[in-house]
């Protein structure tokens, strides 16, 4: 009796339950993704110069010849970009000339645009449910082989009683 209570016990104890959160034993795993998109955008400008000038004042006169000569300056005054204008009277003709810089200026430059998306997707752990263990497994098998040999010896008992009912 003591030992068919014991192999009861034995029996019924592989059916333990684990009673451990199922979500201490597997916790979720977070898969974090990060995307990030980089944009260049070419951009372009013209700045504008706004106007300038100089100026150069002079008394011009006449000698009996006919010919033409620059008397006195009065005024002259450079402007914020334009130096002062050069003055040339030669065989009559008086050429005054003033140079600059171009005045538009083209600028061309990148913007730069970057966004960064995070998502986190939380995925669960796959959990099996009703998987056996190697006890479990080893009281199966030792149930099938001992169902084989009851069978067999049942079917040994059938023979030789069939046996003797031939004879």
């Amino acid at each position: 009796m003591k030992v068919l209570f014991l192999f009861f016990t034995c029996l019924f104890t592989s059916c333990g339950v684990n009673r451990q959160k199922c979500q201490e034993l597997y916790p979720p795993q977070i898969i974090k993704e990060t995307i990030t998109d980089v944009r260049e955008v070419l951009r372009d400008s013209i700045i504008r110069v706004p106007a300038d000038s100089s100026l150069v004042k002079a008394l011009l006169e006449c000698d009996s010849v006919g010919n033409v000569y620059m008397k006195q300056v009065l005024d002259y005054e450079k402007g914020e970009k334009l130096n002062l204008p050069e003055v040339l009277l030669e065989s009559n003709i008086i050429t005054v000339t003033a140079t600059v810089d171009s005045l538009d200026i083209y600028i061309a430059w990148k913007e730069k645009y970057e966004t960064t998306n995070t998502t986190e997707t939380v995925q669960p752990m796959e959990i099996y449910t009703n998987v056996l263990t190697g006890w479990q497994w080893f009281q199966i098998w030792c149930g099938r082989i001992l169902i084989l040999f009851i069978a067999l010896v049942a079917l040994v008992k059938l023979l030789t009683r069939a046996g003797r009912l031939m004879e």
